[in-house]
C-alpha cells in the first residue's frame, strides 16, 4: 500500500503542482461539446494569478506531489489529481483536508459535463445552487455552483 500524505504547500512544490495540473486539466472537459487546448498552469496569467491568492495542499506519494487542492476563503478554487493515481482516494483525501481546515458554508464550481468531479463534492454532501458561464483558453464553459452549508 502506497503512502499517501498530506501537507502544506510550498513554493518549490511549483513544479509539480504544474505538472499535475497539466496533466489533468482537459480531463475536466472530456465531455464538453467542444474541443479545448492546453494553456500550461505557468502560462495562464489569470489562473496563476488566482493560484498565487489561494492556500494549496498537496497529497504526496513517497513524497512525490500527485495531487493538489487550492482555496481561497470559502471557495474551492482547484482540485487536481494526476491521472496515473486516480482511484486511489486522493481526491477524497484532499477534498477533506480542506474541509477540516475551513469553517462554515463551503463553494465549487464545476463544470457541469463532468459528473465524476460532481459525484465527488455530491457524496461529501454539496447541493446544486445553480449554474456560472466561465471560459477556459477564450472557450465558454458552464459550470455547476455546488454548495456545503455548514454554517
Amino acid at each position: 500500500m502506497a503512502i499517501l500524505a498530506i501537507r502544506p504547500y510550498r513554493p518549490a512544490d511549483f513544479p509539480a503542482v504544474a505538472a499535475v495540473y497539466d496533466a489533468a486539466k482537459l480531463d475536466e472537459f472530456q465531455f464538453e461539446p467542444a474541443r479545448f487546448t492546453l494553456l500550461p498552469l505557468a502560462q495562464d496569467g489569470e489562473r496563476l494569478a488566482a493560484f498565487a491568492q489561494c492556500d494549496v495542499h498537496v497529497c504526496t506519494c513517497y513524497d512525490a506531489i500527485i495531487g493538489f487542492a487550492a482555496w481561497s476563503g470559502d471557495t474551492l478554487r482547484a482540485l487536481f489529481v494526476a491521472p496515473t493515481a486516480r482511484g486511489r482516494g486522493v481526491g477524497r483525501m484532499l477534498l477533506e483536508a480542506v474541509l477540516g481546515r475551513l469553517a462554515g458554508d463551503v463553494r465549487v464550481n464545476v463544470a457541469a459535463s463532468n459528473q465524476v468531479a460532481q459525484g465527488l463534492y455530491r457524496s461529501a454532501g454539496f447541493v446544486a445552487t445553480g449554474t456560472v458561464e466561465q471560459a477556459y483558453n477564450g472557450v465558454p464553459v458552464v459550470y455547476t455552483a455546488l454548495l456545503l452549508a455548514r454554517g
